[in-house]
């Protein structure tokens, strides 16, 4: 099962959904240039860049999920003020920045750092899913 991704132009309710990847959506997988983006215009490239591997699913086409919004999706990277933020199933937003991602320790830092931090958790918009899931493969 591959590790899924939302992507958004801002943050909480009011965010706009760009899409989704059904695969490879941790941050030590993303591309450099999507996690470093200084603006929203780099941050639409990059995600448009990613590679086709990863199941890439643009707002086009709707919610490919069975679930209602990110808090069930494993991570999710805002733009959001000239900063790229991420979340891991719904946690608070973290400045991508501020973690170096591809250490050997990093994902036990995340877990106890995102799941323990004790704060409230980020709206995200509700995206009504059409159907139960556009990758039914990943969607267990």
């Amino acid at each position: 099962m591959g590790t899924k991704a939302d992507y958004y132009i801002g943050r909480g309710k009011r965010a706009e959904y760009l899409g989704s990847c059904g695969m490879n959506g941790r941050p030590e997988w993303q591309p450099e240039s999507l996690l470093t983006a200084k603006d929203e215009n780099a941050f639409r490239t990059a995600f448009e860049a990613i590679d086709s591997d990863c199941n890439t699913w643009p707002a086009s086409r709707g919610w490919p999920w069975s679930h209602h919004d990110s808090w069930d999706t494993d991570f999710s990277y805002a733009f959001d003020d000239g900063v790229v933020y991420v979340s891991f199933f719904g946690s608070d937003w973290l400045a991508a920045g501020s973690v170096h991602w591809d250490d050997d320790d990093s994902g036990d830092f995340l877990y106890d750092y995102l799941n323990g931090a004790g704060v409230e958790k980020p709206d995200f918009p509700f995206v009504p899913s059409t159907e139960m899931s556009r990758f039914p493969s990943l969607a267990r």
